[in-house]
């Protein structure tokens, strides 16, 4: 199953792992961090 990636750019979603196809900007995960309750700012 393809995961989904936020242009860093222009804020938009794809399924491109490497860039983004409509500006061409780098690709991030937009999943937050995953919760811990060692975490002391969580």
């Amino acid at each position: 199953m393809p995961h989904l990636y936020k242009c860093t750019k222009c804020n938009k979603y794809t399924l491109n792992q490497k860039t983004c196809p409509k500006c061409g900007g780098t690709v991030s995960d937009p999943k937050p961090p995953k919760y811990s309750p060692q975490d002391k700012y969580g």
